[in-house]
């Protein structure tokens, strides 16, 4: 009810919003999409029980966007309707939005900032994974996102600026299994970045999160720091930092009571390049973290390993203030890692991208590696009956290829695989063994322009999972979606 009452109060806004503005002072973007998908697999089901099917999709979007002194609003909506051949009763519809809102009360000091998603995602991913609503899996849900509240920046000192933030909002899901989640986040930091060479810079920092849990009770997690930079010279520049955390992976604790200190430098190599690094002390141990960029003309690299604190509903929050999707493969956690469960461990990860632009084509390759460590001792519930997962190890590349053979025409290939490997314990803490996950896709395409406003599309995809646990569901699928495309509006506007 709590959701269903926002989202009219949200919708209600920003309809205010839209009305009260000119019809000349709104950007908006858009398009209409119909097409037919063919599966030999509509459930994703193990070998045996595969379902061909055949599916009509019928999806209309809308972008609205509006940019002036006193306001900033976005607007991103999909309405995707499906309609299942063999199957009527598969037939649903979905919503896809994300919206965004910046109004500003007093000469972009005070402002006030909200940000609300709504989207489908896995529940189980221990069960059929997809990153669309196309297949049948029964393992997907609703997940509505809000968030909103006060910004207070400022300068203070002689150069420095005092920024302010408190939000409130909540994470609701469908009517899956998935704890809903009331979340709260403030911050204060005061920084000077430093300046000509000799000069020094400060930020002094302190963020405070919580989420509260249906059942699960409530997650706190607490940082303050003080981090002073020197500029050494105009390529490099050295700091230090200290601080004290609450010990994140003990659910009793919420204290600031655990010191925390960092020291490292950046600088810039040659034209484009830069790199950072850093080695520290937090409560679960030594922590590194290191990040190398290049940017040249037609290619860009980046290589970055961090070391954290991290729960997924904390990953999620930070992807959708991104703006980016929080749901997918990325990586495929057991039971005990998704969202709305209050699953705590450290995080390490190394990310690895490359992009390439030639004179026809662009080829892009990323790739990661990620450990989440657990303190055992805190997985055993004596409510518990079953395996609880330990540490998990992820790794997985992603490619990308696109082509133009011609002013109309071009053509596009990808790939992806994950790999998972998990270790399992009794709920009396003695090892259940580990297991091993691997997902795969592969996937072509053709894109034709049959006009100004006009696209066609044809996509043939093939995706296949391998794992080596008895509750993972193994399943190949081979299919594939033809669709035309009509847009209107500006088609100037870069989408988000």
């Amino acid at each position: 009810m709590v959701c269903k009452n926002f989202g009219r109060s949200l919708g209600a806004t920003c309809l205010c919003l839209l009305i009260s503005l000119p019809v000349s002072a709104l950007e908006y973007y858009g398009d209409v999409t119909a097409g037919l998908a063919l599966t030999d697999n509509v459930e994703l089901a193990p070998s045996g029980e595969e379902q061909s099917e055949g599916i009509l999709r019928v999806a209309p979007s809308l972008n609205v966007y509006h940019e002036s002194k006193r306001l900033d609003f976005a607007f991103e909506g999909t309405l995707e309707g499906l309609f299942y051949r063999d199957d009527s009763d598969r037939n649903q519809a979905n919503t896809e939005l994300f919206s965004s809102l910046l109004v500003d009360f007093i000469d972009e000091r005070l402002g006030w900032r909200g940000l609300a998603s709504l989207t489908q995602v896995n529940i189980d991913p221990d069960g059929p994974t997809t990153d669309t609503n196309l297949f049948d899996t029964g393992n997907r849900d609703d997940a509505f996102f809000w968030e909103t509240g006060p910004e207070w920046v400022s300068p203070i000192f002689s150069q420095g600026e005092l920024r302010a933030v408190a939000y409130g909002g909540q994470v609701n899901y469908g009517d899956s299994e998935l704890q809903d989640i009331d979340t709260q986040y403030a911050e204060v930091a005061i920084n000077q970045t430093p300046g000509a060479v000799g000069s020094l810079g400060y930020e002094a920092n302190y963020i405070y999160q919580r989420f509260d849990y249906d059942e699960a009770g409530d997650l706190e997690d607490q940082t303050a720091f003080l981090r002073l930079s020197y500029q050494y010279s105009e390529s490099l520049r050295l700091f230090g930092l200290v601080g004290a955390d609450n010990d994140f992976e003990d659910p009793g604790s919420s204290a600031l009571d655990e010191f925390r200190w960092e020291t490292g430098f950046a600088t810039e190599i040659g034209s484009g390049d830069t790199f950072e690094a850093a080695i520290g002390e937090r409560f679960y141990g030594t922590t590194w973290r290191a990040a190398w960029n290049r940017i040249r003309e037609n290619q860009r690299y980046r290589i970055r390993y961090t070391e954290e604190p991290a729960n997924a509903d904390i990953l999620q929050r930070e992807a959708l203030r991104r703006g980016e999707d929080p749901d997918g493969l990325d990586p495929a956690n057991d039971e005990a890692g998704r969202p709305g469960r209050d699953d705590r461990y450290i995080r390490n990860r190394l990310d690895l991208i490359a992009e390439f632009e030639f004179s026809r084509s662009v080829l892009s390759l990323e790739g990661y590696w990620e450990k989440q460590n657990r303190e055992n001792s805190n997985l055993i519930e004596d409510d518990f009956v079953g395996s609880l997962t330990g540490d998990e190890t992820f790794w997985g590349v992603d490619g990308g290829f696109t082509w133009a053979l011609g002013n109309r025409t071009s053509a596009n290939v990808g790939f992806f695989y994950r790999n998972r490997d998990s270790d399992r314990f009794n709920p009396d803490g003695t090892s259940a063994g580990s297991t091993e996950d691997d997902l795969y896709q592969v996937s072509a395409g053709l894109d034709y322009s049959l006009g100004i406003k006009t696209a066609l599309s044809l996509t043939v995809r093939y995706d296949n999972r391998d794992g080596s646990g008895g509750d993972t569901a193994d399943y190949d699928q081979l299919g594939g979606i033809i669709e035309i495309s009509r847009s209107f509006g500006d088609l100037q506007l870069q989408q988000r």
